[in-house]
């Protein structure tokens, strides 16, 4: 599964760890869009996330903590994943979805705002998510 650390992404993780210019949010929202997503977008720039759907749809909250994050080792890197998520269409279809995202925004909405936009990466291979459907997802991501 690949993944792309995104501008918006690094910048406040650098800011968090090294000016205090941003702070650590309490939790993420783990959302899911059929989109292409590039390093320079940001949360207002993804497109085809299943709002409105009446499909059930909502990104998943992780808390920041072990319970929902474990960084650990793996050789020559490290790595951190995500706690196993479901998403499940519940009243009406998701439709097709190829991309997860990670962002600070948590569960406030389609439109994006100022949030920061860490990372997406791919559904492999894309899920078409019908009524009674349910994607069951764990995030990684590792730096080299």
């Amino acid at each position: 599964m690949s993944f792309l650390f995104h501008d918006s992404g690094e910048s406040a993780a650098l800011q968090i760890l090294f000016s205090g210019e941003q702070s650590v949010a309490t939790t993420f929202g783990l959302g899911l869009a059929s989109d292409t997503l590039t390093e320079a977008d940001r949360v207002s720039d993804i497109l085809g996330e299943p709002y409105g759907t009446e499909s059930g749809y909502s990104r998943q909250l992780l808390a920041v903590g072990a319970t929902d994050f474990t960084v650990s080792p793996t050789a020559p890197s490290w790595q951190a994943a995500m706690s196993a998520v479901t998403f499940t269409a519940s009243g009406a279809n998701m439709g097709t979805v190829n991309r997860w995202f990670l962002t600070d925004e948590g569960l406030s909405g389609e439109l994006g705002g100022s949030a920061n936009l860490y990372a997406s990466g791919d559904v492999s291979p894309a899920r078409t998510i019908n009524d009674g459907d349910s994607l069951a997802l764990t995030a990684y991501l590792q730096l080299k």
